[in-house]
């Protein structure tokens, strides 16, 4: 059921992006003909509109982008899971090896892992889950332990990382 919403999420994202693509050469195709008459105010009007129209595709291609990869990090959830349950050996390897190369994908479609261990806690990017005595070295407010990992897509927060945060005594 999972895979069938990811394949049904990606199947949206490339209709997206095949409509988009026919719009801009129907656009392309009537901005064409309307130069080829001299001095037609419509030609700017249907710049002006295709440009729009680039713009909300792209805007909606992007959207889409980030609904399949924020799917998918409950995958990687499960294989961080899976890893902490996991005795030392070549079944844990591979798993590992697998987590690893979901991460390498997930980064060529622009998701990153947000860095919070020792961070000071900022609620854009981080989620306090517990607060904490601070251990030693650790200032009040710094994120102590990283319970669960956040995402970003450039400066977009895909997921908060869950966190426990530090509070002096």
């Amino acid at each position: 059921e999972e895979q069938a919403r990811r394949e049904e999420q990606a199947r949206e994202v490339a209709l997206a992006q095949a409509a988009s693509d026919e719009a801009t050469r129907a656009l392309d195709a009537a901005a064409a003909r309307l130069e080829s008459t001299e001095g037609a105010p419509e030609a700017e009007s249907i710049e002006a509109v295709r440009e729009r129209l680039e713009r909300e595709a792209g805007r909606e291609i992007e959207r889409q982008r980030r609904d399949v990869v924020l799917s998918f990090l409950d995958v990687v959830d499960d294989l961080e899971r899976a890893l902490d349950a996991m005795a030392p050996g070549p079944e844990r390897d591979g798993v590992a090896m697998v987590r690893e190369r979901f991460l390498t994908r997930l980064a060529e479609h622009g998701a990153k892992p947000i860095e919070a261990l020792g961070e000071a806690f900022d609620p854009e990017r981080h989620e306090a889950a517990t607060v904490v005595a601070a251990p030693a070295g650790a200032h009040d407010g710094d994120v102590v332990q990283v319970l669960r990992t956040g995402y970003a897509m450039g400066d977009d927060v895909l997921r908060p990382a869950l966190v426990a945060v530090a509070r002096a005594a």
